[in-house]
């Protein structure tokens, strides 16, 4: 935390992340594509920045849906492919240990 700021970490990993990349991402205004995530984010301390925690301390439990483009594609359970990239995943690290 100390070397990086959670709002910088969090801009990187969305709206500077996209524009490095050249794609029209990282908001939700008119026009954007709308990629998002809904956050169930009760257990984060009221004290603390939100993004604080969400770059800290964020636990996938707290993702309850994801669109692309605007179409809910999780719902709270792993879709195929992503139940592929974990185990995909979890034999690397096996792997390397």
């Amino acid at each position: 935390g100390a070397a990086l700021a959670a709002a910088t970490a969090y801009s990187l990993g969305s709206a500077e992340g996209a524009a490095a990349l050249g794609i029209n991402a990282g908001g939700l205004g008119v026009g954007d594509p709308a990629d998002f995530a809904v956050l169930d984010a009760r257990g984060t301390d009221p004290w603390s920045p939100l993004v604080n925690a969400l770059v800290y301390r964020g636990e996938a439990a707290w993702v309850q849906a994801t669109f692309v483009g605007g179409r809910r594609v999780y719902t709270g359970e792993a879709s195929a492919l992503a139940r592929e990239a974990a185990r995909e995943s979890a034999r690397i690290v096996r792997r390397v240990h």
